[in-house]
C-alpha cells in the first residue's frame, strides 16, 4: 500500500541533498494545474522503490540562484519505477540531465509530461542499463546541443519537442 503526500496550491522549498523516496509514495497536487504546486528543489529527488505515484506537480530549480550552480538532475530514478500525470520537470539553471533512469526494469509511465533544462552535453531525459520509460501525451521533452546516439546498453539523448506516446526501452 503507498502512502500518500498531498500538497496544497504554493511553493514548497526542498534544500541539498533533496528528497531519498525509499519506500512507494503518491505525491499529489493539483492535477489540473501542476503550476500551482511547485517544489524548489536544491538538490535532487532519488526515486528507489519500485512503485509510487507523482501526479500535478512542477518540480524545478529556485528561481533565485545564489552560489554554485547545482550539478545534478532533478528526478534520479535508480532501479525504482514511478509512473505520473501532469507533471512537469524543469532543471534550467542546474548542469545535468533533467532526469536520468537507470536499472533494470527502472522507468515508469509518464503523461502529460514537461521535461526541460537538459544542460551541454546532457539531455532532459537519460534513459540506461535496461531502464524503461513510456511518454504519453507529452507536450514539451527539451534538450540542448544533443543529437541521438544509440548503443547496445543505453538510449542517450531523446532531441525532439513534441511527442504524442513514445517507448524507450534499453537492452
Amino acid at each position: 500500500m503507498h502512502s500518500t503526500v498531498e500538497l496544497g496550491d504554493g511553493h514548497y522549498f526542498v534544500n541539498d541533498p533533496g528528497l531519498i523516496v525509499n519506500v512507494p509514495v503518491k505525491i499529489v497536487g493539483d492535477e489540473n494545474e501542476p503550476s500551482h504546486v511547485i517544489l524548489e528543489m536544491s538538490g535532487e529527488i532519488v526515486w528507489k522503490p519500485v512503485g509510487g505515484w507523482m501526479e500535478g506537480v512542477t518540480v524545478r530549480r529556485p528561481r533565485i540562484a545564489t552560489g554554485v550552480t547545482p550539478s545534478n538532475q532533478i528526478l534520479r530514478i535508480d532501479g525504482g519505477r514511478v509512473n505520473m500525470y501532469n507533471c512537469v520537470f524543469d532543471n534550467r539553471g542546474s548542469v545535468g540531465n533533467c532526469i536520468s533512469v537507470s536499472g533494470n526494469k527502472a522507468g515508469g509511465n509518464w503523461e502529460k509530461a514537461v521535461i526541460r533544462g537538459g544542460s551541454h552535453n546532457e539531455s532532459g531525459l537519460f534513459v540506461e542499463n535496461g531502464a524503461r520509460v513510456e511518454l504519453i501525451d507529452v507536450s514539451e521533452l527539451q534538450v540542448c546541443q544533443c543529437s541521438p546516439e544509440f548503443n547496445y546498453m543505453s538510449l542517450h539523448y531523446i532531441p525532439f519537442s513534441f511527442c504524442h506516446r513514445a517507448m524507450f526501452p534499453t537492452t
